[in-house]
């Protein structure tokens, strides 16, 4: 049974021109102990859709099934009780200014009545995962905004939940920083086996921990896989233009050009230059990079050739080392 499932939700809200449809028939599952992500662009639906995930918000259509249990057929009381299996973090920390970081951590044990010696053990217990032990009698404006989110983690792991939901958990952090925080999340996963939930904008966060990624369009799931493979070849539209954002300024204009992905040993390889060697080719490098995923490093070319080039020699040399490319006349246009 998946730990959390979503089945045709549908949710809309009123604006001037009558009603705005923030998710329009969406469904997936999340396995336990996976780190799910959810990307899109501003506006897609995702913070609609994470805030579903608990009954935040009440969807109009729909099932969120968390652990089998149809979340919209519980009382306000049987919901209240599953949300604290239910935990989450937000771009914004909401932490409580007037309390310590212990305080912070211990507040949804203090709404439970858990007893005073629970709570500090398990406080205690959250500190050291977090790594903040020395910062337990301070207060939030004395913390970093790294800080700041390892409380909010550590808070919302306090109840033991079976789920983590992440609203663009790292958007207000510095690149250092976010690593971090994606290292920690990532920890976290696989000493307790928690589920996660992403919510973001920034492929870079799914890369470094996903290990399945929708995409979300328009309030759309438009694509759903494991990350490689949607790194690899990402389908729609929506998917090509968040892998190659970073690449827009520089893509060549009314030409075709050649996207190359590969990883293993041939990460070691002079590529370039063994292709300009044996093809007789020679490619302009468009952009070039390494990325690392969950599940590796991988390479990443951008790369266009003279239409006197023999093409099938460039995909033969390509397919000979395992290289998977796509060939585009315009983004999308074919695959190889």
């Amino acid at each position: 049974m998946p730990v959390l499932e979503v089945k045709h939700l549908t949710k809309s809200f009123a604006d001037g021109s009558g009603r705005l449809v923030a998710l329009n028939d969406v469904s997936f599952s999340i396995e336990k102990g996976e780190i799910y992500g959810v990307i899109g662009a501003s506006g897609a639906g995702k913070s609609t859709l994470i805030r579903c995930l608990n009954l935040l918000e009440r969807p109009d259509k729909g099932e969120v099934c968390f652990e089998g249990i149809n979340l919209r057929d519980l009382t306000k009381g049987k919901l209240r009780e599953v949300r604290k299996r239910i935990g989450m973090i937000f771009q914004g920390f909401n932490l409580l200014n007037q309390k310590t970081v212990a305080e912070n951590i211990a507040f949804p044990l203090l709404l439970k009545h858990v007893r005073k010696s629970e709570r500090q053990a398990r406080v205690s217990d959250l500190l050291k995962l977090v790594g903040l032990e020395d910062k337990a009698d301070r207060y939030p404006s004395e913390l970093s905004g790294g800080q700041k989110q390892r409380v909010a983690i550590a808070r919302a792991l306090s109840n033991y939940p079976s789920v983590l939901l992440c609203d663009e958990p790292t958007s207000a952090l510095d690149p250092a920083t976010t690593g971090e925080i994606l290292s920690l999340i990532r920890s976290i996963n696989e000493q307790t086996g928690i589920s996660v939930v992403i919510i973001t904008h920034q492929m870079e966060v799914i890369e470094a921990i996903g290990d399945r990624v929708a995409i979300i369009d328009q309030g759309q799931i438009v694509e759903e896989g494991q990350v490689k493979d949607i790194f690899y070849s990402p389908k729609s539209e929506a998917a090509q233009k968040i892998i190659l954002k970073h690449q827009t300024d520089i893509l060549p204009c009314n030409e075709p050009f050649w996207r190359l992905v590969f990883h293993g040993d041939i990460l070691q390889e002079p590529l370039i230059a063994t292709l300009t060697r044996e093809v007789g080719v020679h490619p302009n490098i468009f952009s070039a990079d390494i990325k690392t995923l969950h599940d590796g490093a991988y390479g990443e070319m951008i790369l266009t050739f003279d239409t006197k080039d023999d093409q099938k020699k460039i995909a033969d040399f390509l397919n000979e080392r395992k290289i998977h490319f796509v060939k585009e006349e315009t983004y999308g246009s074919k695959n190889h």
